[in-house]
């Protein structure tokens, strides 16, 4: 009977650790997916073309922050058209 007791006990407490490792997982995935919609919006407003967000599972999101990064920069070192001088021709 001390014997089922102590696997009873073992028992629950693995499932108390899975639990809290599936909740854990959990957010981590809804933290995952908001930064994707993050990075689909941004890569949607920047870029004439058009990415089927399909083909982004291609990438590993290291690479999209890293994408997203460089188009930031080129958004940034590009002048818009109202910074530039207009000249009489």
């Amino acid at each position: 009977m001390e014997e089922l007791k102590a696997l009873l006990l073992q028992a629950r407490q693995q499932v108390s650790e899975l639990s809290a490792t599936v909740s854990e997982q959990k957010q981590k995935l809804v933290a995952k997916e908001q930064q994707i919609l993050e990075l689909l919006k941004a890569l949607r407003g920047k870029q004439r073309e058009r990415i089927d967000p399909d083909q982004l599972l291609l990438f590993e999101i290291g690479e999209l922050e890293k994408l997203i990064e460089e188009q930031v920069v080129r958004d940034r070192v590009k002048p818009s058209t109202s910074d530039r001088v207009k000249t009489g021709h």
